[in-house]
């Protein structure tokens, strides 16, 4: 759209919502239907940061627009072109929690009536410097914690955008590491193992003493 008037109808898509007593409104920085595979309208946990939108402007930053465009095509291989580009240059080979964030802030700004990307936008007075940060935050937090939902974001983007690397963020169980060595193999799959162990121990142990206190809806701050 040639204007910020004719995009000013996007903007339930990117987040805009009317106060409840009628006078104006906001955007929200998650409830985005940008933001989420499924265009949700309020946040969920499940779907939130994996619209394919966002892949296809990650993929149009580091390979081009014409990359982008095959993205269309379900049946379409993951086109890398030879000719100099930001993946190539830099050598990017999997999806880092910033190319998330930065991706979301792009397709806000891209739909909104800003005409430029500056940290606040001049018609939307959306904060896009702390949009960022709270989008990086999140992922990064996910994935410290090892988050299901973040940990699958991950994991699908690389499987949409990086389908043949063999290490990232997240390290799919089922991950091919081509060159490597049976040892290797091995010793990545007895970690991973060990990992699942721990968790399923101490899965065990919170079960095991929830059951043996004989409490049930005792908030921490209720007396004994």
């Amino acid at each position: 759209m040639r204007t910020p008037a004719d995009r000013r109808k996007f903007r339930q898509e990117i987040g805009w919502y009317e106060h409840e007593d009628g006078e104006g409104g906001e955007y929200s920085s998650l409830d985005v239907p940008i933001l989420h595979e499924d265009g949700s309208e309020e946040y969920d946990i499940h779907t939130c940061f994996l619209n394919p939108v966002l892949m296809r402007l990650y993929v149009a930053l580091i390979r081009g627009p014409a990359a982008a465009a095959k993205m269309l095509d379900p049946e379409a291989d993951v086109h890398v072109p030879k000719t100099d580009n930001m993946e190539l240059i830099h050598g990017i080979d999997h999806t880092e929690a910033g190319a998330i964030a930065g991706s979301c802030v792009l397709a806000i700004w891209g739909k909104s009536p800003d005409v430029h990307l500056n940290p606040r936008g001049d018609h939307t007075n959306i904060d896009y410097k702390a949009r960022f940060d709270e989008y990086l935050d999140i992922l990064t937090t996910g994935l410290r914690k090892k988050s299901p939902s973040i940990l699958h974001v991950f994991a699908e983007w690389d499987r949409i955008v990086f389908p043949d690397a063999e290490a990232g963020c997240v390290d799919p169980p089922n991950k091919q590491r081509r060159g490597k060595s049976d040892g290797y193999r091995r010793a990545m799959e007895a970690m991973a193992a060990e990992v699942q162990g721990q968790g399923e121990h101490h899965s065990d142990g919170e079960e095991e003493a929830t059951n043996g206190s004989g409490t049930e809806g005792v908030g921490d701050g209720d007396p004994a």
